[in-house]
């Protein structure tokens, strides 16, 4: 049965080192599935560190910042499986589609992740947007809002859900991979 495990926390606490690591605890060939975008020079910097933060005889990388599903579905029965991140496919839904809504977003999350039963774990990386000020913007309100519903969402549906601190995970739902109460 496959398993989804949900990372997330704040910018730069240390949630993809956390799941990067944790995907290369587990066996099984690894897949980094990017959903970033890197539409100028500070972005594709960004985009080069975290390449190269890999180890490329580990890791396959599929770039793909919208329709991931079709990978997901057809990939490999044993394959472990970092998405990274549900942020940026977010941010890139927005702006394919400005006029989506949270019930829009909230069903097309349960359509992608749902029915996924073809790979052996599948690790979410996602930023949480909501313990700061209420944004002036109405835009980054909307942004904030539904990458808030899109975490609530993907929460539901994972095995485990990890919020990473600091550097320092923090479980909300599930045990830590490995422990025999899982």
């Amino acid at each position: 049965m496959s398993e989804i495990t949900f990372v997330l926390g704040g910018a730069r606490s240390g949630k993809t080192s956390f799941a990067q690591t944790l995907a290369e605890s587990l066996k099984g060939p690894k897949i980094y599935l990017a959903t970033c975008l890197a539409f100028d020079d500070e972005l594709k910097k960004r985009v080069i560190k975290h390449q190269n933060e890999r180890d490329s005889d580990l890791w396959e990388t599929i770039e793909e910042p919208m329709d991931f599903s079709p990978y997901l579905k057809n990939c490999e029965k044993q394959a472990i499986i970092l998405l990274d991140c549900l942020t940026l496919w977010i941010n890139n839904l927005l702006y394919e589609c400005p006029n989506i809504s949270e019930e829009d977003i909230a069903e097309k999350i349960k359509r992608t992740f749902s029915s996924l039963k073809n790979f052996n774990h599948l690790i979410v990386v996602s930023n949480e947007v909501g313990l700061g000020l209420v944004p002036i913007e109405k835009d980054a309100r909307k942004y904030r809002d539904i990458l808030g519903k899109a975490n609530q969402v993907l929460a539901q549906i994972s095995k485990r859900v990890i919020f990473i601190s600091c550097g320092l995970p923090l479980y909300l739902k599930g045990s830590p991979l490995g422990d025999p109460e899982q």
